[in-house]
């Protein structure tokens, strides 16, 4: 089975045939798995996971144990959007404080939609991620063939 080089990788500049949508050589294919795998699977679990875990240990005790994980872990991921809305001028102390909460809690509530879209998003990756692989090492098979 002999496939024809038809481009040249994108990254280095060595001939590889077109198996990617992007054409890459296997070094170049493999590293670019490897970064994307980290990047969009370790990386927001691995946050996630300790995330988890410290909020647990923080709302040990409290009745309402995971409402306050749940929005604990939703905190760094939407810390961005939170003070989107209100912004709190020309309050006085205690009202800055309430639209400072208010902001707070409207960021964790947006944080937990981000935070299971990024775990959705990294089960699909992982899934992208098998394939990549059987791709990358049918390349690796027909390099070894025509050599």
């Amino acid at each position: 089975m002999k496939q024809d080089y038809v481009t040249d990788c994108a990254e280095c500049g060595a001939p590889c045939p077109a198996v990617f949508k992007i054409p890459l050589c296997h070094d170049c294919a493999v590293k670019k798995t490897r970064k994307d795998f980290l990047k969009f699977v370790v990386l927001p679990v691995v946050l996630a996971l300790f995330l988890y875990w410290f909020a647990t240990m923080i709302f040990q005790t409290s009745e309402h144990r995971v409402a306050y994980t749940l929005l604990f872990m939703g905190v760094p991921y939407g810390i961005r959007r939170m003070f989107l809305w209100v912004i709190p001028v020309g309050y006085g102390l205690a009202g800055t404080i309430g639209i400072l909460a208010l902001n707070i809690i409207v960021g964790a509530v947006i944080g937990v939609v981000v935070l299971v879209y990024q775990l959705i998003k990294a089960v699909v990756y992982i899934v992208k991620t098998i394939i990549a692989a059987v791709k990358i090492a049918g390349y690796k098979k027909i390099e070894i063939l025509q050599a």
